[in-house]
Formats: structure tokens, sequence, C-alpha cells
């Protein structure tokens, strides 16, 4: 099926053939462990590296994104994979035309430069 890639190396997005296998999105996304942090409102879902931040440090950085002019940059490539109402993967729905014109990628300078300015940011908890 069709999925579209946001691919931080390359700092491209294009279209994907993947398998309807979880092994496919870890290996489109060359990571281990994902989350889906932005669905569209064609119910597209965009996954990335769960740990991007901790994989990019030192030789392995892989750069980042940020998506729809979000707060929150996104290290790591990106995969927008399809869903049906059952949550199952499906065909992707959105166009590449209109990913790209809502994926800015950050310079490797300032991806890296983020990344040293989070590693100062104190853990805290939450209670309710």
């Amino acid at each position: 099926m069709k999925a579209i890639k946001i691919d931080t190396i390359a700092k491209d997005v294009y279209l994907v053939d993947i398998d309807d296998t979880l092994e496919s999105i870890y290996s489109n996304l060359d990571c281990k462990v994902f989350t889906c942090p932005v669905i569209l409102k064609n119910n597209d879902a965009l996954y990335v590296d769960d740990e991007g931040l901790f994989n990019n440090d030192g030789s392995s950085y892989k750069g980042c994104f940020v998506f729809n002019n979000s707060y929150q940059p996104y290290y790591g490539h990106g995969l927008i994979v399809g869903n049906t109402e059952d949550g199952e993967s499906a065909e992707v729905l959105s166009f590449v035309k209109d990913i790209k014109e809502n994926v800015f990628f950050v310079n490797d300078a300032g991806g890296k430069h983020i990344l040293e300015q989070l590693k100062n940011v104190k853990p805290y908890v939450v209670g309710f």
C-alpha cells in the first residue's frame, strides 16, 4: 500500500510502498518504537520515532522536521499512513504536494541546537 515518507536525511517527501506490517513501518522510520502524534482530518496518521530525541545524539543524528506549523520538532523520519475506522493501516489519502507544503526541515545546525537546549530542561511531574 502507498504511504508518504518524510525523509530527514534526503530532506524530501515522497511516496513509498509499505506492507501491512509493523516491520514495514519500523523499517521506513528506521526505529524500534514509533508513535502517532498527529491524525489528519482525512484520518491519515503521522508516525514518528518515539525515541527520536534519544536516537539522534552524536554520530547517529538523522535530522528533524516540524509538521504543520507545530511547535514540536520530530527527530528522525516521518511516515504518513492511511487508517480505517477500525484503526487498521490503509492506503494514504493525503497528497505528497500537500504534505510537502506542511513540512519544514530544520537544518542540521538548528536541529542539533534544539537537542542541546532540550538536554538542559529539567524533568517535572504533574500530579492531579
